[in-house]
């Protein structure tokens, strides 16, 4: 009797294993996109975006993949809406789906419409130039050499107001983490 009950279950398991095992099993599918396929060179950072176009940032420019091609964009000297500068450090998108890059040069905000983009200045007309972000319920913060600025989008207009209430010295990065800004300077961090 011992013997059959130990059959019978070894077979149950056995089968239960063998049902159970193939939808547990999953496939990936992975495409190369490499300096072949248009990519600018070695890959900095990556953005998929809400419309699930990829983003690449690269020290040679950026590129948006959309499953199957890649577009590139690049800074271009006779063209004021390309990119500032080609070598990328971030790449965000905001509540309102504005995809910001951050640059060498300068931060720049994709413009689907027109398919190029467009340079937010702080007070005195300068391209703001920051090295980290977080995003906020009403836009972005970007942190940059010494301030943080603080951009809110306006969904009606676009428009995008910059202000820097606080001047801070040193400032190395902004992040977020679980809904929390994280804002860390030499010798210190402060959090929201």
């Amino acid at each position: 009797m011992k013997t059959k009950y130990a059959v019978l279950s070894s077979l149950f398991f056995i089968i239960q294993l063998v049902g159970v095992l193939p939808l547990r099993a999953e496939h990936y599918y992975f495409k190369q996109i490499s300096l072949k396929e248009g990519l600018p060179s070695n890959v900095r950072c990556i953005l998929r975006d809400e419309q699930g176009f990829v983003w690449i940032g690269t020290k040679s420019g950026l590129g948006k993949f959309d499953g199957h091609e890649l577009k590139r964009y690049k800074h271009q000297a006779n063209d004021p809406n390309s990119l500032l500068h080609n070598l990328i450090y971030q790449i965000a998108e905001d509540k309102q789906h504005n995809i910001w890059v951050l640059t060498e040069k300068g931060i720049a905000r994709y413009q689907q419409q027109s398919n190029d983009f467009t340079f937010p200045t702080d007070e005195d007309g300068k391209n703001i130039t920051a090295y980290s972000f977080c995003l906020v319920p009403d836009g972005i913060l970007f942190g940059g050499k010494d301030r943080i600025y603080i951009v809110i989008t306006i969904l009606l207009s676009g428009f995008c107001n910059i202000s820097t209430p606080t001047l801070l010295k040193s400032t190395l990065s902004v992040c977020g983490i679980q809904r929390r800004c994280f804002v860390a300077v030499v010798g210190q961090a402060y959090t929201s």
